[in-house]
C-alpha cells in the first residue's frame, strides 16, 4: 500500500506487508485512540494538516505499525522545516 501525499514531501509512504491482522479489540482500541486525540486537537483550535492525518488513520486502521508512523511523522516534520513552513 502506498499513501500519496501532496506538495513538496509528495513521496510516497510504504505500508507494513507483514503487519499481522489487527484483533477487532485492537482495531477498536486504536479507533477510540484516534477519536479522542483528534478532538482534542480541534477542542483547543487547531487541525491537523490532511498529509499527517492521513498517517494517523493508516495506523488506526492497521496499514502502518507504530515504528513506520514514527518514521512517516520525523520524514513529514523534517520535509516541512526543509520547506520552511
Amino acid at each position: 500500500m502506498n499513501l500519496q501525499r501532496k506538495g513538496p514531501a509528495s513521496e510516497p509512504v510504504k505500508a507494513s506487508t507483514s503487519l499481522p491482522r489487527l484483533s477487532k479489540e485492537e482495531l477498536a482500541r486504536r479507533r477510540e485512540a484516534y477519536g479522542y486525540a483528534k478532538a482534542s486537537v480541534e477542542l483547543e483550535g487547531f487541525k491537523v494538516d490532511d498529509e499527517v492525518e492521513q498517517l494517523f488513520i493508516a495506523y488506526r486502521d492497521g496499514f502502518l505499525n507504530s515504528d513506520e508512523l514514527d518514521a512517516a511523522l520525523e520524514k513529514h516534520s523534517r520535509a516541512l522545516l526543509a520547506d520552511g513552513n
